[in-house]
Parts: C-alpha cells; sequence; structure tokens
C-alpha cells in the first residue's frame, strides 16, 4: 500500500520446506506476512500485526508482543506451519515470561533450538528439542551445559542447515568477553 513503510519478500529453500513469502510494514511496530502459494495467491499468516512470526521447516514461530489466544505478551509460541494455515491455533509454548524472567532471543541449530532468557538481570540459556513425528509436540528442555553463572551471554551464530554447532559471547564483572564453541 502506498502508507506502508516498506515491503520485502523472501525464499525459504530449506530442502523439503521451500516456500515463497512476502510481508509489508504498516508503520515501524506493525507488519503482515503472507506466503506466495504455488498459483500465486497470497495466503495471510494470520497472527498479530505487532508480533514477529516466520516459519522455520515445519513449524510456525511467533514471539508476541502483545496478548494473544490466552498467552502473554513476551511468550514464544510453536503451531505446526500446515496446521496453523488450516486453522489450528494449538500452540506449543516455549518460553512463557514471568515477573522475573523474560525472552532476550532464541536461535536454530539443526535439531534444537537455543533459548536466551533473562532471569534476575542474569542470562539463563536452555536447549529446547521438539518431540518426535513431523508435528513435534512435546518439546523437551534443559539447561545449557557449562554456562558460567551470574555471566552475560550471548548465541553469537549457529548453522541451522548444517550442524548443531554454537558459539557463545560470554562476559562477566571478573571475565572479559569470552568466545565459546560447543556443539548439542
Amino acid at each position: 500500500e502506498v502508507a506502508d513503510v516498506s515491503a520485502w519478500a523472501w525464499h525459504d529453500s530449506t530442502p523439503g520446506f521451500e516456500r515463497d513469502f512476502v510481508a509489508r510494514s504498516l508503520d515501524f511496530v506493525r507488519s503482515e506476512t503472507y506466503l506466495l502459494a504455488p498459483d500465486d495467491t497470497l495466503v495471510k499468516i494470520d497472527v498479530p500485526d505487532d508480533a514477529r512470526a516466520y516459519a522455520h521447516r515445519q513449524y510456525l514461530i511467533v514471539t508476541l508482543k502483545s496478548d494473544w489466544l490466552g498467552h502473554r505478551a513476551g511468550s514464544l509460541l510453536a503451531f505446526g506451519f500446515d496446521d496453523f494455515l488450516a486453522g489450528d491455533r494449538t500452540a506449543e509454548v516455549l518460553f512463557a515470561p514471568d515477573e522475573r524472567t523474560a525472552l532476550d532471543g532464541h536461535s536454530w541449530t539443526r535439531h534444537h533450538l537455543i533459548l536466551e532468557t533473562m532471569r534476575d538481570v542474569s542470562a539463563r540459556i536452555e536447549v529446547l528439542t521438539p518431540g518426535p513425528g513431523a508435528r513435534g509436540r512435546g518439546w523437551t528442555r534443559r539447561p545449557l551445559a557449562d554456562v558460567p553463572a551470574l555471566s552475560a551471554v550471548t548465541v553469537v551464530d549457529t548453522d541451522p542447515d548444517v550442524s548443531d554447532e554454537f558459539f557463545l559471547d560470554v562476559s562477566g564483572f571478573l571475565q572479559p568477553s569470552t568466545l565459546y564453541r560447543g556443539e548439542i
């Protein structure tokens, strides 16, 4: 639309999950994303216009900025991508904020999702693994080993198409910024 801030398109070339998307920014906070169907019709990814949503393999991942479907703002949700397009709004809650914990970010490896949270101003890193099967229901979670307590930790890089390798930047009051490499 003429009043839009921007518009963009991209192709997901993940083998078995090839898809084309187009999106538009209504303003600096709100946007809409559409799947470009093979017949060139646009299928709206029907999430709140202030949410961040993207497809990753068989999942639709949604980060909420406002309450939606009984989930609190700040939550990270996973839906089956095809199920969502078919109208199923059953979400796997990957993260829900509380009065002491907020989502700081997340990154994919080949088989896992690394979740970065802040609890009482201290970084926590967890590894989430989707359940078996095409829908990946029943995610499991565990802390990422060997992360020093009371540190600032950021996932620097992963290669979600190739491996479960990750790089972390870890720093603390008495520790300079240090690059760690690991594999889940």
